[in-house]
């Protein structure tokens, strides 16, 4: 539970870190720099500090070293004296990032938050969704289009592939016969760990007619050199 501090106008407010969530103390002429960076726009009262990346109001408070926290939880915080741990969350009515009135907050859980989030349709979908908004940031072109061609094709149909399906089958069988990893290795010009990818199917599992595979695929650290 977050109460207000006995020392006259300063403010606990919970702070997340590493080790969880703990109690940081905000100044009083933090609280006081807070409230000269309110303005009344009607009906919110807005923050005219600096902003984060999603547009909320941020300040940065000292304790023990200097941290950023949201300035609508402190504004919840000064005008309640409590939050909840069971309700962490501040979120707002108005969904407006910048206020910070008091009436036009309220807590609840990080479900809450998604429900009134999807329920106000502010939810990523259909024509929302970043991939529609911002396709520019999407990859296009033939690198994009070689991507999803390389990941469709297997074995030596892929342009990545060092090896032929006839050779593939080929170290399958010697391996089979009692030849280690590192002479085939050095015969077919690839490295060790390539030609265990290959007979434990961890790679070219779908090799046309391949049939040494009929248990699960084992781990390659189990096959000896």
């Amino acid at each position: 539970m977050t109460t207000n501090n006995s020392k006259l106008g300063s403010v606990l407010i919970p702070i997340a870190n590493r080790m969880g969530v703990r109690m940081g103390l905000v100044e009083a002429d933090e609280v006081t720099k807070f409230k000269s960076l309110l303005y009344r726009s009607l009906p919110c009262i807005e923050w005219m500090g600096i902003t984060d990346q999603n547009g909320y109001g941020v300040m940065s408070v000292r304790d023990k070293t200097t941290r950023r926290i949201f300035v609508h939880r402190l504004a919840w915080i000064i005008a309640n004296g409590t939050i909840d741990p069971s309700t962490p969350f501040v979120c707002h009515h108005c969904d407006n990032p910048l206020c910070c009135n008091p009436e036009h907050l309220f807590l609840g859980t990080h479900n809450d938050n998604m429900a009134d989030m999807a329920r106000k349709g502010r939810a990523a979908k259909g024509d929302k969704n970043g991939s529609r908004l911002y396709p520019e940031r999407r990859e296009r072109g033939p690198i994009h289009q070689k991507k999803i061609y390389d990941a469709a094709l297997c074995c030596e149909q892929n342009p990545k592939a060092k090896l032929t399906n006839d050779q593939t089958r080929e170290i399958i069988r010697l391996y089979q016969l009692g030849h280690s990893g590192q002479e085939l290795a050095e015969r077919f010009g690839c490295g060790r760990s390539n030609i265990y990818n290959i007979v434990c199917g961890c790679s070219w599992r779908r090799l046309p007619g391949r049939t040494d595979l009929s248990e699960p695929k084992k781990s390659r650290r189990a096959i000896p050199a």
